[in-house]
């Protein structure tokens, strides 16, 4: 039986690579933010439509209710014919490397707007929509 418990362990050691994310910077935001995408999971939906993870580290952290948000991650569809993003779920971190996660949010009925020009959302989907 342990050698079984051992065998599964060493199983998924080796396949957490596959998991893991592969960040890439695509720039910064017009407060200084620096946004990544994460390329492993990058893929194209319908049309012109690409749904994509990204990153938002923050130069200044935020503060909520006295817990300081260092980062946090996005997973989102970009239309790139439209411009528009929807955010389908919002992890906030209390770590610049997004590790110790504060709260997470999946929106029920996501809402899809048009980024402002320069905001986290705008220079991923400008790298996403090249």
């Amino acid at each position: 039986m342990r050698s079984l418990a051992l065998l599964a362990l060493a199983a998924f050691v080796t396949a957490t690579p596959a998991f893991a994310a592969r960040w890439e910077a695509v720039g910064v935001t017009a407060k200084g933010n620096q946004v990544f995408i994460d390329a492993s999971k990058m893929k194209k939906a319908t049309g012109d439509v690409r749904a994509i993870a990204y990153r938002v580290l923050y130069a200044t952290p935020l503060d909520l209710d006295g817990r300081s948000i260092a980062s946090a991650r996005f997973d989102a569809r970009f239309d790139c014919r439209s411009g528009t993003v929807t955010t389908d779920k919002i992890t906030l971190f209390t770590d610049p490397e997004s590790t110790r996660s504060l709260a997470q949010k999946r929106e029920r009925v996501p809402m899809t707007v048009k980024e402002p020009e320069g905001s986290s959302g705008d220079v991923a989907r400008q790298a996403v929509c090249r």
